[in-house]
C-alpha cells in the first residue's frame, strides 16, 4: 500500500509533504503489523498519517505507543453529544489530553452544534470539520468556498 502511495506522488509530483491520509482506527486494530510498516514508510517519505474515527475501533495505549501517528480525528458520535452529555464532554476531554500528551493534533469530527466549537476549542482541540464549517465541497468549489470565509482571492496553489 505504501509503495503505490508513494508511486503515485512520484508520478504526479506531488509533495508527501502536502499529503495527509487517514487509517480508521477499527483498520488500525484489526491490522496493527500491516498498518505499523505501512505508516512508518509513508512518514519516512513526509506523508502525515491521521488516526481516523478515534475512540470506536477499541485500540490499545500500546497498540498508539507503538506507531508514530500526526493526528488523532475524534469520532464524531462524541462530538455530536457535547451539547447534552456529560460522558461525552468527558471522553473528549480525555482524547483531547491524550494527544496533546503524545504531540498529536486533534480533530473534532462532525461538528454540527453552534455550542460545540467553544467546548472543543476550551478543552485543547485544534481543529475540527462538519456541517457547522461546510457540506464536503468539490475542488472545483473550494475557491469560491475559500472566498467567503477569507475574504481574498484565492489561488489554484491554496486549493492543493
Amino acid at each position: 500500500m505504501a509503495h503505490r502511495i508513494l508511486s503515485i506522488l512520484r508520478q504526479t509530483r506531488f509533495s508527501p509533504r502536502r499529503l495527509e491520509i487517514e487509517i480508521t482506527e477499527s483498520a488500525f486494530v484489526e491490522k496493527t503489523d500491516v498498518a505499523k510498516t505501512v505508516i512508518e514508510e509513508l512518514r519516512r517519505a513526509g506523508v502525515r498519517v491521521a488516526l481516523d474515527d478515534f475512540g470506536t475501533g477499541y485500540a490499545t495505549l500500546s497498540q498508539l505507543l507503538s506507531v508514530r501517528l500526526d493526528k488523532i480525528k475524534i469520532d464524531r458520535s462524541f462530538v455530536s453529544h457535547l451539547d447534552d452529555s456529560i460522558e461525552s464532554q468527558v471522553i473528549v476531554r480525555a482524547i483531547v489530553d491524550l494527544a496533546e500528551g503524545l504531540g498529536l493534533t486533534t480533530t473534532a469530527e462532525g461538528v454540527e452544534g453552534a455550542g460545540q466549537p467553544a467546548y472543543l476549542v476550551a478543552n485543547g482541540c485544534t481543529e475540527g470539520q462538519g456541517y457547522l464549517f461546510s457540506a464536503a465541497v468539490p475542488a472545483a468549489g473550494i475557491n469560491a468556498l475559500l472566498n467567503r470565509h477569507s475574504g481574498r482571492t484565492a489561488s489554484a496553489e491554496d486549493a492543493v
